[in-house]
């Protein structure tokens, strides 16, 4: 988890927000779902490439600072496009946080429609279930989950 948390905090580093003139255009980059139920939409979005594992992977963050959300997708460049991949709980391939900086096992699925490496560009979509590390009571539903996110 050591891993995780300090690619997320390089990730952070290198934060970009999507703003248009037109709130009701379809922004350029986003990550939106529904979580239990109510809509999720980040309004900070952190995207950076990593060759360091030996292959490119892509660490992304949407954090929707109302809530306090984030959703992490660390997805490797070699991922088949439009196949779900199912994402098993020590996978790390999504990751979730709470308001209170909360942990959160995820199991779910991913599919990655379209992944531009000379734009550094990739989206696609996600759901997935996750439960807090250390209260398995503590659980989110995240469906229809949808991202477009620029990486550098």
């Amino acid at each position: 988890m050591k891993n995780l948390f300090f690619l997320i905090a390089l990730a952070t580093t290198f934060t970009f927000f999507s703003c248009s003139d037109d709130d009701s255009a379809t922004p350029d980059f986003f990550v939106t779902a529904q979580i239990d139920g109510q809509s999720f939409e980040a309004d900070q979005i952190v995207g950076v490439g990593d060759t360091s594992f030996g292959e490119l992977l892509v660490f992304s963050s949407g954090t929707e600072t109302s809530t306090g959300f984030a959703i992490g997708l660390n997805l490797p460049a070699s991922t088949a496009l439009n196949t779900s991949q199912v994402i098993e709980m020590d996978d790390l391939a999504i990751t979730f946080t709470d308001a209170d900086e909360n942990a959160f096992f995820t199991v779910g699925q991913v599919t990655i429609s379209s992944f531009d490496t000379d734009a550094k560009i990739m989206e696609g979509t996600f759901d997935f279930v996750a439960t807090n590390d250390s209260d398995d009571t503590d659980i989110y539903n995240v469906t229809d989950g949808a991202f477009r996110i620029q990486y550098q």
